[in-house]
C-alpha cells in the first residue's frame, strides 16, 4: 500500500516499480531517464543506513517514507548524524494513523 502511495505522489512518466522487494540492490520505486541515470530513488520502510548511502550516491534524489510508529522514532535517532551528511535524502514519517 505505501508502495501505491509513493507511487501516486511521485506520478511520472518513467516513475516505474523496482526490484526492491526481492534485491537489495534495488529501489522500490525509482525514476531512470532516457540515458538510464537514476534521477529518483523511492524507499519504503525502514532501509539500513549503509543502503541509503548507497542509493545517494547512485541517484539525483533520495526519499524513503517511513511507518511503523515509535520504531521509526528510535530508527531516525540512530541514523540522523549520518542522514544529515546526505544532502539528496528527504525521509518522511507517515503517522500510524494514517
Amino acid at each position: 500500500m505505501m508502495r501505491l502511495l509513493a507511487f501516486s505522489l511521485h506520478a511520472h512518466e518513467y516513475l516505474e516499480f523496482a526490484q526492491g522487494l526481492s534485491n537489495d540492490d534495488e529501489a522500490d520505486l525509482w525514476q531512470k531517464d532516457l540515458s538510464n541515470l537514476i534521477e529518483l530513488w523511492i524507499d519504503v520502510g525502514l532501509p539500513d543506513e549503509k543502503f541509503i548511502r548507497k542509493a545517494c550516491g547512485r541517484a539525483n534524489q533520495v526519499i524513503v517514507y517511513c511507518y511503523g510508529g515509535r520504531v521509526v522514532d528510535t530508527w531516525f535517532a540512530q541514523n540522523n548524524s549520518q542522514f544529515d551528511r546526505l544532502k539528496n535524502l528527504t525521509v518522511l514519517n507517515i503517522p500510524i494513523e494514517s
